[in-house]
């Protein structure tokens, strides 16, 4: 007999209605017996909420029956005949498959063949052969069907390619057989076609409405004992077949009733993350939180909607709190991983900075200071490799400390390549090392992901021991550390319970949600419904004629899953947006187009018009706290208890004058941007490599010399001298290129040097005053304060002149007059001017002269650069600076700009410089 189909009609949810049904047709005196009962759902989220209205609708007084998903019931048909394959056995076997091909038929199937030691890339070849066997095994189909089939379809040229991979697949099945191992897909295939298949219960399906092939033809051998509950009107029954499935192409033209009153067009993913909580607010407290549902299309949109919903004080809870990939100890593995080979610089950085490295080193009494040490040392040295220390040993004492820790830790990781099952017990003591003295508070929600995220590892971990040896890779602690994470990758940890807490849910999951009030956000093309218009091995025309899930079907599962909701449900609102979170367009949903002709041609107006039928927002009801999204977090003002400076540098006054909110955080508070991640030299760090080999210059009797060849040879030699000890002999290319721009530079202002020195100039100062030297100010209302700074040079003239010099390696080589003011007016930096009082500490009094020495890029630039002020300007230069001294002392750094300022970007995100709703411009 064929399978009984039940039609529960969709004015109301699916779950409800389905457990109401059972409790009619199989209750006797009072209790609802479902103990003989299978009942299978898509997902585990719909079994566990159907046997919560279970339980409230018998009042306790039922016999519960066995719950599945879709995926775990074929075999409850069959008695496997033995034990099957894991999936990491199957990946691997797909991958030897492969190997064995004739050389000659493996450039049918991919244009290039993983070299013999590329372990990575033969794993990543099995797996999608897996993918592609599994995927066809399921829908009763062989790679063999797939060439047969293809000859049917316009067009089709990779017979040869199927064919081939034919040969692998039937390699595939034989190593499996010679390991006494099953192929799941396949044994359920044998399964069918030995007619194996019983079952002593009833099954009952609920909202299976898309089934592959085997499946159903499992079905068939048990159809006496299944009954389908379909979530539609009898008048719908000719849309589902003998299965209680879609059929595809009743659903192409079928109209569905939205009406676009319910449809929000937003621009932006932000807008989207907005617009829930105005529809939340359009429920007018008609609903509790735990009896609205927002549904998510596109993941990407869920931190978006989840920090909106947080600012409004609403808790949400996403179906999964974290996925594996994204967990602390995956990502801590995945960086010892990446350190281990070859001990790059960077890569050791990444692993120290992990939260839970940090705290394991803290744990070793390692303290925090060395965390400075790596930032001055990476930015100094720019080492590819941590194989030896450069400079002074008290500047990075702290530092090789961690390093050693870090290298003892992982001392058991090194080694030859063993075979993958023998690294289980090393890899498990390096997880215990991080966690297995930490206190975990199981309620806590970072703790219960850490907690779910360390026993999945060491689930998948396990995979490893059991390999047969046949296939069991010998490989290094890298490669296996990769494995294990690999095995691990899929997983996802679901969230803490919260019944308060407003549910988000993915579409799939929405058909069999149960709430009266639904908001969906992305009702976009491509997410509702899904499409695959390209694939490397299945295009949609080929997936159509072998019968495998194609785009029809994807749009008829989305299209009926969209009605059901709109009968079903008390409210529902759709979010359309016209970009995705990176800023790319959207195209709306085709099933906002499921209507005739004349509104179709409306509402595509009205998406493509920017049209947008939010309307004005009423307030929110009494329980959602806050009128509208909250804005982004306040820039933090100024604290008047940080203690001043005791001295400012001559080149802060620059940064004031930019903007004295960033002088605030620079000069006062003292914060740095330090990069650590660099391969090669930064242009500060370029350029105190030039003012270092300058300084030593300037230091030496060469300066006398008007010999450009003499002075040439002087400076690139030191350049060598000071690279070597600075960068080492394992240095990037990067650094290599920079180093000879830094000696084309210098050869050419050894030119300029010679002649300058020929015209009677010599070098007196260097590098002066000395450090902590500092000449008192005073701002002109019985106030001081101190400046210090140091001169890169100070010439002297045989006829007792003086001239300033400052070196500037930017690759502009701007004059004074443009660096220090904006149309010859108003003054923007005051380094030169104010060096003429610092130079009062070397004994030089009245006027001198000020200027650069530039070293651009363009080396035929390479010259001295006088400023042309007068003393009427100098000394308005000086009126200009005893303003500032004076705001410094009054603490006047909360001043609000017209724009942010072009330079003191690394603060930008302090002053959020890119947010359109800041609070201030600073």
């Amino acid at each position: 007999m064929p399978i009984t189909r039940t039609f529960l009609d969709w004015d109301r949810p699916a779950l409800p209605a389905v457990v109401d049904e059972l409790i009619r047709t199989r209750s006797r005196n009072g209790q609802c017996d479902l103990s003989r009962c299978v009942i299978v759902f898509p997902g585990r989220r719909a079994g566990r909420r159907f046997l919560e209205l279970l339980a409230e609708k018998t009042d306790g007084r039922h016999r519960p029956p066995q719950i599945v998903t879709i995926g775990e019931l074929p075999e409850l048909f069959y008695e496997p005949k033995r034990p099957f394959a894991p999936e990491l056995v199957q990946k691997l076997a797909w991958a030897e498959a492969f190997r064995r091909l004739p050389e000659e038929q493996t450039s049918k199937v991919v244009r290039r063949v993983p070299d013999a030691d590329d372990f990575d890339g033969w794993q990543a070849l099995g797996e999608l052969l897996w993918r592609q066997h599994t995927e066809l095994a399921a829908e009763g189909r062989d790679f063999a069907d797939v060439a047969r089939a293809g000859q049917q379809v316009d067009g089709f040229d990779e017979q040869d390619r199927w064919e081939a991979l034919a040969t692998v697949q039937n390699t595939y099945l034989r190593m499996l057989d010679d390991l006494e191992l099953w192929d799941r897909q396949t044994a359920r295939l044998v399964a069918v076609q030995q007619k194996e298949c019983t079952i002593d219960r009833d099954v009952l399906l609920v909202g299976t409405v898309d089934m592959n092939q085997t499946l159903r033809n499992m079905l068939d051998q048990v159809a006496d004992r299944v009954t389908a509950y379909i979530h539609a009107p009898d008048s719908a029954a000719e849309r589902f077949d003998e299965y209680g499935c879609l059929i595809p192409a009743s659903w192409e033209n079928a109209p569905i009733p939205l009406d676009m009153q319910q449809v929000r067009l937003v621009d932006t993913a932000t807008d989207q993350a907005a617009e829930v909580i105005y529809s939340l607010s359009d429920f007018d407290g008609r609903y509790r939180p735990d009896e609205i549902t927002v549904g998510i299309t596109d993941e990407r949109l869920v931190p978006q909607v989840q920090r909106v919903l947080t600012e409004s004080e609403i808790p949400s809870r996403w179906v999964v709190a974290r996925d594996m990939a994204r967990t602390t100890p995956f990502r801590l593995l995945r960086a010892i991983a990446d350190y281990i080979d070859g001990r790059r610089s960077d890569r050791f950085a990444a692993l120290v900075r992990h939260p839970d490295v940090t705290a394991w080193l803290r744990r070793k009494g390692t303290g925090d200071y060395w965390l400075k040490q790596l930032d001055g040392y990476f930015a100094l040295h720019l080492p590819r490799r941590l194989v030896s220390w450069l400079g002074e040993p008290e500047k990075s004492d702290a530092l090789q400390k961690v390093a050693g820790l870090i290298d003892d830790l992982l001392k058991p990781l090194r080694g030859p390549d063993r075979p993958i099952g023998d690294w289980n017990e090393t890899l498990t003591a390096l997880l215990l090392a991080f966690y297995g003295d930490r206190k975990f508070n199981r309620d806590d929600a970072g703790d219960h992901v850490t907690l779910q995220a360390c026993k999945q590892l060491q689930q998948a971990l396990n995979a490893h021991a059991g390999l047969p040896e046949s296939l069991a890779p010998k490989v290094g602690a890298s490669q296996a550390i990769r494995m294990w994470l690999d095995q691990a990758r899929r997983g996802t940890i679901p969230p803490l319970p919260d019944d308060s807490a407003l549910e988000l849910l993915g579409w799939l999951e929405l058909p069999l949600d149960d709430t009266p009030a639904l908001i969906v956000t992305t009702f976009n093309e491509g997410f509702v419904p899904t499409s695959v218009n390209s694939d490397l091995f299945l295009p949609n025309a080929l997936r159509n004629q072998l019968g495998i899930m194609d785009n029809a079907r994807r749009y008829a599962r989305d299209a009926y899953a969209l009605s059901a909701l709109l009968h079903s449900r008390e409210q529902t609102i759709f979010i359309a947006g016209r970009r995705d979170p990176q800023g790319e367009p959207l195209a709306p949903s085709r099933l906002m187009f499921a209507a005739d002709s004349e509104t179709v041609a409306r509402r595509v107006q009205h998406f493509y018009e920017g049209g947008d039928n939010g309307g004005s927002r009423p307030p929110l009801a009494p329980q959602w706290p806050v009128t509208e999204p909250a804005a982004g977090l306040s820039i933090p003002r100024p604290d008047d208890s940080v203690e001043l400076p005791e001295t400012v540098r001559v080149t802060a006054f620059r940064d004031y004058i930019a903007s004295p909110y960033r002088f605030y955080l620079r000069h006062v508070l003292k914060l740095r941007d330090v990069d650590d991640d660099v391969t090669e030299m930064s242009p500060l760090v370029f350029g105190n490599l030039l003012h270092e080999v300058l300084n030593r210059f300037g230091e030496d009797e060469v300066r006398r010399s008007t010999e450009p060849v003499r002075i040439r040879k002087y400076l690139h030699s030191q350049l060598e001298q000071t690279a070597l000890s600075w960068f080492g002999n394992d240095r990037s290319a990067p650094v290599d290129i920079q180093l000879e721009q830094a000696r084309a530079r210098l050869s050419e202002f050894a030119e300029w040097q010679a002649a300058w020195a020929a015209e009677g100039w010599t070098i007196t100062f260097t590098e002066a005053p000395e450090d902590n030297a500092a000449v008192v100010f005073e701002t002109g209302d019985g106030r001081t304060l101190n400046l210090s700074g140091r001169i890169d040079r100070i010439d002297r003239h045989r006829d007792g002149r003086w001239m300033i010099f400052d070196y500037k390696t930017g690759e502009s080589g701007d004059p004074p007059e443009k660096t220090h003011r904006r149309k010859k007016e108003e003054w923007i930096d005051l380094q030169l001017p104010l060096y003429r009082h610092l130079a009062t500490l070397l004994g030089i009094e009245g006027e001198v002269g000020l200027g650069y020495i530039v070293l651009p890029r363009d080396t035929g630039n390479v010259r001295g650069l006088v400023a042309e002020w007068t003393n009427e300007e100098l000394a308005d230069a000086d009126e200009r600076a005893r303003e500032i001294a004076a705001a410094i002392l009054d603490r006047e750094f909360w001043v609000e700009l017209e724009a942010s300022p072009g330079s003191l970007s690394e603060f930008d995100g302090i002053c959020q410089s890119t947010s359109f709703d800041r609070d201030a411009v600073v």
